[in-house]
């Protein structure tokens, strides 16, 4: 089921619809998976058509943003380029939201980038409250989809939520 999903969305991006209609407000239906298309509650299939952000200060122009753990700095830089990049007219309709490891990983644990031996479920929970839902609810509240990319290997016991208007 995982990778229909991940395979419907990568032809939703190389097979793109002409038109797309999403604005601030705008409500959204709850999306489904039926066969290998996401669908409305109607039965529509829905494209999605968006972009990726990370949350790491070297990610957010090396480092020249914000640092050392700045919410609030991150919050607000990656909030204003969901803004800039409505406002100059990008027909999005979705954000793929990567819940980078600088975050959840522990600071100064040397190993993989995003490998299981430095990943902090405490920092994860406390981050995933401070930056990762507040941006989802932010990306949702601009009409668009989020799509939430995990720090490398999660432990299996955390679950992924969806969010939607609906569900936030």
């Amino acid at each position: 089921m995982k990778k229909i999903l991940v395979w419907s969305v990568v032809l939703m991006i190389i097979f793109p619809v002409k038109h797309l209609l999403a604005w601030e407000g705008m409500p959204m239906p709850k999306l489904h998976v039926e066969g290998r298309y996401l669908k409305d509650s109607t039965g529509h299939i829905v494209n999605l058509h968006g972009f990726a952000q990370t949350y790491s200060p070297w990610f957010n122009e090396q480092n020249t943003q914000w640092n050392n753990y700045d919410v609030q700095a991150c919050l607000t830089y990656n909030q204003q380029i969901i803004d800039d990049i409505l406002t100059a007219g990008w027909e999005m309709n979705f954000v793929r939201l990567h819940m980078d490891p600088y975050w959840s990983n522990t600071p100064g644990c040397t190993g993989r980038y995003e490998g299981e031996e430095c990943f902090s479920e405490t920092r994860f929970v406390k981050y995933l409250d401070e930056v990762f839902v507040p941006m989802a609810e932010y990306a949702v509240s601009k009409g668009l989809y989020v799509v939430m990319r995990p720090p490398g290997l999660l432990p299996k016991t955390l679950k992924l939520v969806a969010f939607t208007r609906n569900t936030c």
